[in-house]
């Protein structure tokens, strides 16, 4: 092969990367972006809940309005019921940042771990569990759902087993 001939080659090889490339970055590019576009949009409500959040809590008059606005089938409940409703979402909200962090990459895959373990320890409550399956997206509540399974298992498990009662004859 002579000299001209290679350098055709990786000219042709150099040019087909080239081209390559012009079509992968942009695309890459435009996930990364769209990717961050939607955790600053998810970052953007949960900070809004926040803000609603600290002006509730601690006020039961205010507390007793907003049900009435956002749980208007709440309205026989006490005041210590709606604090730890509102209590019990906060909490969900930030196991559901994790959660949607996690899936696009801002913690490590190592941390999934913990994640699960804390899922798993707010779904020992009845309320949080209820309250994780009315709102968040479909993969978060089927996660809740497993954790309040295996809780349940767990809790089979540690039922201890009765005698059959013998009959008399």
């Amino acid at each position: 092969m002579e000299l001209k001939q290679a350098m055709e080659i990786v000219e042709f090889v150099c040019t087909l990367a080239t081209g390559l490339a012009s079509i992968v970055i942009p695309v890459i590019l435009y996930r990364s972006q769209k990717q961050k576009a939607t955790l600053d949009y998810i970052k953007a409500g949960r900070d809004s809940w926040i803000q609603i959040d600290l002006g509730l809590m601690g006020r039961p008059e205010l507390l007793r309005q907003a049900d009435s606005i956002l749980a208007p089938d709440n309205a026989g409940a006490s005041d210590d019921e709606r604090q730890k409703t509102w209590i019990a979402l906060m909490i969900l909200n930030v196991a559901f940042s994790d959660f949607i962090g996690l899936k696009y990459g801002y913690h490590e895959q190592e941390e999934k771990k913990m994640l699960d373990n804390f899922i798993k320890t707010l779904m020992r409550d009845e309320l949080t569990f209820k309250l994780s399956q009315q709102a968040y997206n479909e993969a978060f509540r089927a996660a809740c759902r497993e954790a309040r399974r295996q809780i349940l298992d767990e809790e089979l498990v540690q039922v201890p087993q009765t005698q059959p009662i013998e009959c008399l004859s």
